[in-house]
């Protein structure tokens, strides 16, 4: 006996992963010009949540789209997570092998789903295809980066190396056995209960930890401008300043403007131009 009824969690993992697109959507925008891999985000998570809305409807649709279909479609939303992460790295290409595993996973999910129904089978296609994707890019996020980069791609890195030891746990239970009595999805135990609720959880951190690795990576390159800016303003040889217009106030000036004017850094900054006499 299941305290949640799977159906109703399972609808809600859809709203949820369906928030979190569009959430993946709003900072692809704000960010589409800057770096690439975001718009595969956001279509990836789009791809979950409709994936699992498909799920829901198992037995006001057919079941080859409710079973077959939706799990194909979320599996593809998960690839194109993880290509979307080695874009935004940089990274191109390498990823034959993951459309030919997917295309593997599909003809095997077609046999026991439509040729023949056993949800252990499909639950444990479901489960390898898991570790096989999250386990590369957490390998990328954690150890193939540089330790520059691995700053601000740590995080993300632990979320999908979660998913990792998710399924490998839930790919032992299936090869234990232990669930073989359940076969019905919506009728399952506790286990797969609570393995729908660590995805839940899991997909919410991980749209934190993409957000945040934009987000670092976006004022490491504005921090990087600033000290290139910084770095040619102080070197100028020329006399320059940072003054605002309206009253010629001071806010910055280099070695350039002191060795011209005779004023040293402390008698300029925070005084207007006029009063130095040099307006």
């Amino acid at each position: 006996m299941t305290v949640f009824d799977m159906r109703t969690v399972a609808i809600t993992s859809a709203a949820i992963i369906f928030v979190c697109s569009l959430l993946l959507l709003m900072l692809w925008r704000q960010n589409h010009g800057r770096f690439s891999g975001m718009g595969i985000w956001t279509g990836g998570f789009a791809a979950i949540a409709s994936g699992l809305s498909l799920l829901v409807l198992r037995g006001v649709i057919p079941s080859v789209a409710s079973i077959f279909l939706a799990n194909i479609v979320i599996m593809s939303g998960v690839l194109m997570t993880i290509i979307g992460t080695d874009r935004f790295l940089g990274r191109t290409g390498g990823h034959v092998h993951n459309y030919i595993l997917l295309g593997v996973f599909a003809a095997l999910f077609a046999r026991y789903s439509i040729i023949q129904d056993n949800l252990q089978a499909r639950t444990a296609l479901i489960s390898i295809m898991m570790v096989v994707y999250c386990s590369q890019i957490a390998w990328t996020l954690l150890v193939r980066v540089g330790p520059g980069v691995r700053r601000w791609t740590f995080l993300t890195g632990v979320v999908y190396a979660a998913y990792t030891l998710i399924n490998v746990v839930r790919l032992l239970r299936v090869f234990s056995g232990e669930d073989a009595s359940w076969v019905d999805f919506f009728k399952a135990n506790g286990f797969e209960t609570l393995i729908v609720f660590s995805y839940q959880l899991l997909s919410i951190l991980l749209t934190y930890s993409l957000t945040l690795m934009v987000t670092r990576r976006l004022l490491l390159e504005v921090q990087t401008q600033e000290e290139k800016f910084s770095s040619a303003f102080r070197c100028s040889p020329y006399a320059l300043t940072l003054t605002r217009l309206s009253d010629g106030m001071i806010f910055e000036v280099n070695e350039g403007f002191t060795g011209f004017s005779g004023y040293s850094y402390e008698e300029t900054v925070g005084r207007r131009l006029p009063d130095l006499g040099l307006w």
